[in-house]
């Protein structure tokens, strides 16, 4: 049986090299996804609610997870290894793309 997936507009940005924060509002609540990216990539951010989260079960946006994407030229897209997907437009195009893997935690505030 195929699950349906829900989806949440929110924010994604780099915060140094090889971290970045992802937010997004699910069912009222803030959920962040803090990242930590295997190689360092060139700042960027998807904002204006121009990220989406697509997921399956609330339950996918709890502990550390696994990831693996791409960031550049002009989109980003992290799956993740439980079954979430984040893609959003860059605000700005990035020289060239970007093949990362990773992982980070998720946190309800």
């Amino acid at each position: 049986m195929t699950k349906i997936m829900q989806t949440a507009e929110g924010i994604i940005k780099s915060t140094s090299g090889t971290r970045f924060i992802a937010s997004f509002i699910v069912g009222g609540s803030l959920y962040n996804f803090f990242g930590i990216s295997s190689i360092s990539v060139p700042d960027f951010r998807c904002q204006c609610n121009s990220a989406t989260l697509k997921f399956s079960d609330i339950s996918d946006l709890t502990s550390t997870r696994a990831f693996t994407g791409t960031v550049g030229p002009d989109d980003l897209h992290f799956g993740f290894a439980n079954g979430p997907i984040i893609t959003g437009k860059l605000d700005k195009a990035a020289t060239s793309g970007a093949t990362i893997s990773g992982s980070g935690s998720w946190t309800l505030n």
